[in-house]
């Protein structure tokens, strides 16, 4: 193989991985942009908050506790 040939064919492999690049860095970016969408549309809150604490005689105590909390977006995983 002639040098000409061999560099010919290292400008070609080059060309050939360039472009696969160029095609992968839109792809990859658009699938960051929606898991960043999915990430945002999540959300959740704590609406109220409730105890209930009672000592007991033998100076144990009981505690009784509702926590009610709104999600918002899917939170399937």
């Amino acid at each position: 193989m002639l040098v000409s040939e061999r560099r010919s064919l290292r400008i070609a492999a080059l060309a050939i991985m360039l472009g696969l690049v160029a095609l992968l860095i839109p792809a990859s970016a658009a699938g960051g942009a929606a898991a960043a969408r999915q990430i945002q549309e999540k959300s959740w809150d704590i609406e109220r908050i409730d105890e209930d604490i009672t000592i007991n005689p033998d100076s144990s105590f009981t505690v009784r506790e509702k926590v009610v909390a709104n999600f918002h977006g899917s939170f399937s995983f």
